[in-house]
């Protein structure tokens, strides 16, 4: 260290010194400048000398290499060369405070703090001593007009030039457009060489073909079309009826896609398609798992929305901001704050300790769900600095997140919850729900009320009312009908006592005041009641005044009452109607005095018939009445739950906060570290922003507006090619989460423009959109072509892609072919007893789309044949191709049980007839009838397995049946499409 110190000296002082004596004086003056030293005595020069010694050496050696403007890389943008950029510092701040250590955070950084550098180990205590007091003695540094970092901006300008930011253009208006627009149900009369009217989109299609040199090939044959038609529209095989009708040429092709479009199956396969991007499952994943029971209303949300045709602009601004928009009626209500749901079925450890990171984790996912699913782009990315590729600056990042940090998500906890909404009921449900409620809740109180007097007499005290006057209980006065002056507190901490409870009062000088009477002439004891305990007084004063009698009695409160543990005995008299007793109780010494009752009880009913105190028997009485009412206000409760009216639904859904706000730019994305605040908006580079004024709330609304707006290019564009990728099976662009730069290019931009166009020309509607790409000549392409060699990767779709089922459709296929499938429609996918993931059994034989997805635990095949990861937006699936695969069509469970019923119900269908059998085995399984060669091939088979013999056992064919059925579901045509 001290050598580098001493060649910083000679580079600094000796050598210009060596110079100057040789008169070389423009050099030294050169390099001044260079250095710009400040030694105008302004500073004492010892603490300049401190510097050059101990802080410049450590800084050249240990710093220098990653922050000077020598680096190659300047790491968090921090020059540490110059004063100037120690004091503006970098992405995290200045580094330096000059006389405050504790603020300057290139010390935190040495000490290994929150930042640890130099980052291949901890300098020497010395040296962070000698730092300490460098700084806390005014940083003196001689290096002045060094050079600062600007920060590179980003042109926002410029960014609206790369293609996915340009506005839709309709197709006239495209440079290499081939006519004016009509509607999709207008083409024509244009032809595609095949005789036949060629749609717009196939024009485009084939121009781009042409310029490369092909063209399309020939049309698939009606038995792959109907296939693949209802795999893509529904996702299952076409019914035995429906085959026979096609191929008769009694169903037009139109017939079929209108009668698909209009299935409740259409909503089901289009709406997992959804499920993809938005993320969808039934658990949170995490640290600590937590189910989401109401997911599944989300998920058939989506399902109603596809079959209706909603139109994809309302359906994004229902999930954005559904809780905020109007509504007609209440199911358009139960529908909005539904579809919120969307931005709440995210991945999230809700255990998390530190509640604002997980706040912002929270918000974070959801930015970028909102930005992968509907604009393309990878918004998360601009969380800790500017996008490093995309026109996104920081602040959209943090004006985003201000509208979603507006947004209630989370419920607090140590471990945290998702938030919850009760769906709105019907009117008169309503009513009946509300009126049900109070009834339920006028009887608990009452119950509660009953249980603690029941628990007061369990303990001794005694209740009483006006109607025990004159009765064998006497005269009760409790203090609270008596005169209380002075500072006492009520209490019911000790029991027992009599009524509803006593008044304690440690103040000298208090008292309370009885004043009693009769109803009728006689001899009576007079009783005080009290509760006894070691902080009482033991001198509490009564003092007695009845006509010409007087009398003073000093009870010992910290004693128990003699008398049932209740009771003391105050004085013996005789009284006639109408004379007045009074008793004064006044605050003994030495600790607190208890006021309860005061008694007259009649001697002669000193003692009740059974020999007991009449009190006690009263309480006994009470005791009896209250067990006898609770019983019948929990009767009353069982009746009235009987004829418990529906409750209202919960659904996953988002809130407003209170107080809505703007947030502030977190440096580095730590969210402990806040810099600017950034007003709530949108992205600067799409669009226009100016629907983004005076915020009533959150801003949820403005975006959802926001991101529909005719301005905005990038949703209809993501959506189409989202659309077009769902049907033809490849998309245009083939990154559908990523328009950004680091994403793919359209291959056909001129047919994405083309479809985003008619999409949003069209009302929003996905049916008219997929019935036009549907009733393509592209469309209807054979996967066989000769243009293979000249389109190698289907680049120009000079024919139909090859496509594998996806998992769904695959296990769906399976269900059909050996007829178990289960139908039903919507509802929950698990028991609301299910507490966790691990281990549950998937055992339904529903379709697909409604079983559990489990961030941890998934089904078998799912797993095996690529189901998308559900924490992710996942726009584009996996297809690969694996040894698994055909392991687990040969060895699964759910593979060979389907087979073994498969078998039985071919068998069942054509009893004894072996060629019809193989017929209808086929028709189920593949859609086609066999070929000569595959029949051959099944009576060989059976001819093996059967061992030749004329007349096998019912068993060995059943068997036989079922190794043959699971041969047609392992086989190639029965997972791909043609």
């Amino acid at each position: 260290m001290r050598s580098l110190a001493f060649l910083v000296f000679c580079r600094e002082y000796l050598i210009p010194l060596v110079l100057l004596l040789l008169g070389c004086s423009p050099l030294i003056a050169l390099q001044k400048n260079d250095r710009k030293d400040d030694r105008s005595g302004t500073v004492d020069p010892q603490s300049f000398d401190f510097f050059e010694t101990n802080i410049r050496p450590v800084l050249v050696q240990s710093c220098y290499s990653c922050h000077s403007t020598k680096a190659e890389e300047i790491g968090g943008n921090l020059l540490l060369d110059s004063k100037e950029g120690m004091l503006r510092g970098g992405d995290l701040g200045s580094a330096l405070v000059p006389g405050k250590p504790e603020k300057s955070l290139i010390l935190a950084a040495l000490r290994h703090e929150d930042l640890e550098m130099p980052p291949d180990g901890k300098l020497p205590d010395s040296v962070i001593k000698d730092f300490t007091r460098w700084i806390r003695e005014g940083a003196a540094d001689p290096r002045v007009g060094g050079v600062t970092l600007q920060r590179k901006k980003i042109d926002i300008e410029k960014g609206k030039k790369f293609w996915a930011f340009h506005p839709i253009l309709p197709p006239h208006k495209h440079a290499r457009s081939v006519q004016t627009t009509p509607s999709p149900q207008e083409d024509g009369p244009k032809t595609g060489g095949t005789g036949e009217p060629s749609s717009l989109l196939d024009q485009v299609v084939e121009k781009q073909l042409r310029e490369a040199g092909l063209g399309l090939s020939p049309q698939a044959s009606r038995e792959e079309l109907l296939v693949r038609v209802y795999f893509d529209l529904v996702g299952l095989p076409p019914p035995m009826e429906i085959q026979s009708r096609f191929q008769s040429g009694e169903m037009s092709w139109e017939e079929v896609v209108d009668g698909l479009l209009a299935s409740r199956h259409f909503g089901e396969r289009f709406g997992r398609h959804w499920l993809d991007v938005a993320r969808y499952a039934d658990s949170s994943g995490g640290g600590r798992v937590l189910i989401f029971p109401d997911a599944w209303r989300y998920r058939d949300y989506v399902i109603r929305a596809f079959n209706h045709d909603k139109p994809f602009d309302q359906f994004v601004r229902e999930q954005v901001a559904g809780d905020l928009l109007q509504a007609k009626d209440i199911d358009q209500r139960a529908e909005q704050l539904t579809g919120t749901g969307f931005l709440m079925l995210g991945a999230h450890n809700y255990e998390l300790q530190d509640k604002e990171l997980l706040r912002m984790e929270v918000v974070d996912e959801q930015i970028n769900l909102v930005g992968r699913a509907f604009l393309g782009l990878t918004l998360s990315c601009a969380r800790c600095h500017d996008h490093k590729f995309d026109p996104i600056p920081t602040r959209d990042y943090y004006a985003l997140a201000g509208i979603f940090r507006s947004t209630r998500s989370l419920l607090p906890g140590n471990v945290s919850r998702f938030v919850t909404t009760r769906l709105p009921l019907p009117p008169k449900v309503q009513k009946e729900l509300d009126s049900y409620q109070a009834q339920k809740k006028h009887l608990q109180d009452q119950l509660e009320k009953t249980k603690k007097v029941i628990d007061r007499l369990d303990k001794g005290s005694v209740s009483f009312d006006a109607s025990d006057l004159g009765s064998f209980a006497g005269v009760i006065q409790d203090e609270e009908q008596a005169l209380i002056k002075g500072n006492w507190t009520s209490s019911t901490f000790t029991k027992p006592f009599v009524a509803r409870g006593y008044h304690h009062s440690p103040n000298a000088g208090d008292t309370v005041t009885y004043s009693l009477s009769v109803s009728r002439n006689g001899k009576y004891r007079l009783r005080a009641a009290y509760t006894a305990s070691a902080n009482r007084t033991d001198s509490a004063r009564y003092e007695i005044t009845q006509a010409s009698f007087r009398k003073v009695v000093l009870v010992d409160q910290r004693k128990p009452p003699p008398i049932e543990n209740h009771f003391v005995s105050l004085a013996e008299l005789n009284l006639k109607v109408g004379q007045k007793v009074q008793v004064v109780l006044r605050v003994g010494n030495n600790g607190t005095t208890i006021a309860d009752a005061v008694q007259l009880l009649p001697l002669e009913k000193e003692v009740s018939p059974a020999g007991e105190d009449p009190l006690k028997a009263k309480r006994k009485q009470q005791l009896k009445l209250q067990r006898k009412k609770l019983d019948e206000l929990n009767a009353a409760l069982v009746k009235v739950n009987r004829k418990a009216p529906a409750k209202a639904s919960l659904v996953m859904s988002v809130q407003e906060q209170d107080q809505p706000q703007d947030y502030h730019v977190c440096i580095r994305g730590d969210v402990h570290s806040l810099g600017e605040k950034v007003r709530r908006g949108a992205l600067q580079v799409v669009g226009e922003t100016e629907v983004f004024g005076e915020l009533s709330g959150s801003g949820r609304r403005e975006l959802a507006d926001w991101l529909t707006r005719r301005g905005n290019p990038l949703t209809a564009r993501v959506y189409a090619n989202r659309v077009w990728q769902w049907v033809f099976g490849r998309a245009i662009v083939r990154s559908p989460d990523n328009f950004g730069l680091m994403g793919e290019r359209p291959t056909h931009p001129e047919l994405l423009d083309l479809l985003a166009f008619e999409l949003v020309r069209n009302g929003w509607s996905t049916k008219k959109l997929v019935k036009w790409i549907v009733m393509s000549r592209t469309y209807r392409q054979s996967v066989r072509s000769s243009w293979e060699e000249k389109d190698p990767g289907n680049m120009n779709f000079s024919r139909h892609p090859l496509k594998r089922l996806d998992a769904e459709s695959l296990r769906d296929r399976i269900l059909v072919f050996s007829g178990e499938l289960d139908s039903s429609f919507g509802g929950p996918s698990i028991s609301p007893s299910t507490k966790k993931e691990f281990g549950y059994r998937f055992d339904s034989k529903r379709r697909s789309v409604y079983l559990p997805v489990f961030r941890n635990t998934m089904n078998e095949l799912f797993e095996v044949f690529d189901f998308p990861n559900p924490n992710l937006v996942s726009g584009k699936r996996n297809q690969s191709i694996l040894p698994t695969q055909a392991l687990f069509m040969m060895n699964s469970d759910f593979v060979l049980e389907q087979s073994v019923l498969a078998a039985k119900r071919i068998q069942a269908a054509s009893p004894g007839d072996f060629d019809r059998q193989v017929d209808f085995a086929y028709r189920i399984a593949l859609c086609r009838n066999p070929t000569e060669a595959e029949i051959r091939l099944a009576r060989r088979f059976f001819a093996d397995f059967t061992r030749g013999e004329s007349a096998p056992g019912a068993d060995q064919l059943e068997n036989a049946w079922s190794q043959y059925c699971q041969i047609l579901i392992s086989s190639l045509d029965f997972r791909y499409l043609k």
